[in-house]
């Protein structure tokens, strides 16, 4: 038997390039969610971009997405 379920009520963290997001886990992994910029670096764009950043590494794991999200940030599920 198939049980009803609600869907997520709250927003993206991301929209079109509104609203921004970072957070820093105690490993020093850092991740930062908002508006793309230009290729100058300075004018916000109407896209989002996330970004992973550790030690003196970075990579950009999308830069032009309409909306982001994250679902887990920073979890241990102890596999290693």
């Amino acid at each position: 038997m198939a049980a009803p379920c609600r869907a997520q009520s709250r927003d993206v963290l991301c929209s079109n390039g509104s609203c921004r997001f970072e957070a820093e886990f105690h490993t020093g992994v850092k991740l930062q969610v908002g508006a793309a910029r230009d290729a100058g670096g300075g004018l916000a764009t109407r896209v989002c971009e996330a970004t992973l950043r550790w030690d003196k590494q970075e990579i950009v794991v999308t830069a032009k997405a309409s909306q982001l999200d994250v679902d887990v940030f920073g979890a241990d599920f102890g596999i290693y």
